[in-house]
This record gives C-alpha cells, structure tokens and sequence, in this order.
C-alpha cells in the first residue's frame, strides 16, 4: 500500500519521528564498528545486509528503521548469537539518530554479551472460560411453555388465506395468534 504524501506527513507525526533527529545523511558502513569487534566474513554479510536498503531510504525511513531493529533486538525470541548480530546492526544504524546515544550503547553491550536481555515471556494462550452447559431441548421447551402460561397463552391459533392477485398468482397468508385461556 502506497501511502499519499499528507498521509507520510501524518503517519511520521503520529510516531514523533522528524527529519531534524537524523545525525547525517552519509550511508552506513561496516567500518563503523568499535575496533575492537571481531566478526566472521559470514557475520559481516549478516550485519551489513540490512545498510544497502537503509541508505537508499528518505531521512524519516532511516530513523524509523533504526528504531525498528532496536525493537526487534529487545523483543527478540531469536537464539543469543543471532541477537548479536541484530545488536551490531541497530548499533549502526542509532549512530545516525540524534539522541540515541545511551540506546546505541547499550545495543553494544548486548552484542558483546554484556547485558543479558530478560528471557522472553512464553505465548501462552488464555484458557477458555468452561461452556456453560446447554440446556436439553424437552429442557428448553418447558422453559418457554412455563413462560407463556405465565402470560395466560395456552397456545397458538394458526390461521391460512389464499388468495389470489390479478395475474393469476396465488399468496398464501399466514397469521399465528396467540391462544388465550
């Protein structure tokens, strides 16, 4: 779905997300890792995936983005080194938002295994309330007839006309009236 430029506009103001919070605009490089940080050729690839497609993003995308992969990193259920990993990857991509300085600290902890993240909440579904039990239909016929007898109906007086319109069709009219006394 393509939204219309008022609707980016809205969308953007709904979340608090302007154009000023990004630092600069220059693309995101891997080179941006503390140098302390030793990486596979394979855990490179995995890092930097994500930055191609970040730096070709508008400004208010980019700051979203970052955010987005802080989010998933906090509620991720993925195994501890792929944590890691998602953990560089939002350490780069905070590094260009104003005000994100402690957060992108802290993605850094996580990655080097400093923090330990609470363990995630297993899903749980609610338990279903127990059905109520259904009343038997004999049960459930008894209950109305006690109620109409309360109201003086002994029963109902079903009544048919037929009649027949100009074109020759026939209607057939049915009347239920309730039997009193």
């Amino acid at each position: 779905m393509k939204l219309s430029p008022a609707e980016y506009e809205r969308y953007y103001q709904a979340l608090g997300i302007h154009e000023s919070d990004l630092l600069s605009p220059r693309d995101v490089e891997l080179a941006e890792l503390p140098a302390d940080v030793v990486l596979s050729e394979a855990e490179r690839r995995s890092v930097g995936a994500f930055l191609p497609a970040w730096n070709r993003m508008d400004a208010r995308m980019k700051i979203d983005a970052a955010q987005a992969a802080e989010r998933r990193v906090l509620k991720s259920r993925d195994p501890d080194h792929l944590k890691r990993l998602e953990a560089w990857t939002a350490y780069l991509l905070l590094g260009r938002v104003r005000g994100r300085e402690e957060r992108r600290e802290f993605m850094a902890k996580v990655a080097r295994g400093d923090a330990v993240l609470p363990a995630p909440q297993p899903r749980k579904r609610a338990r279903r309330p127990p059905a109520a039990a259904q009343p038997s239909v004999p049960d459930f016929r008894n209950e109305i007839d006690a109620r109409l007898r309360a109201r003086g109906i002994t029963g109902v007086i079903h009544e048919t006309i037929t009649q027949t319109t100009a074109d020759g069709d026939t209607l057939t009219i049915h009347h239920l009236r309730a039997k009193r006394g």
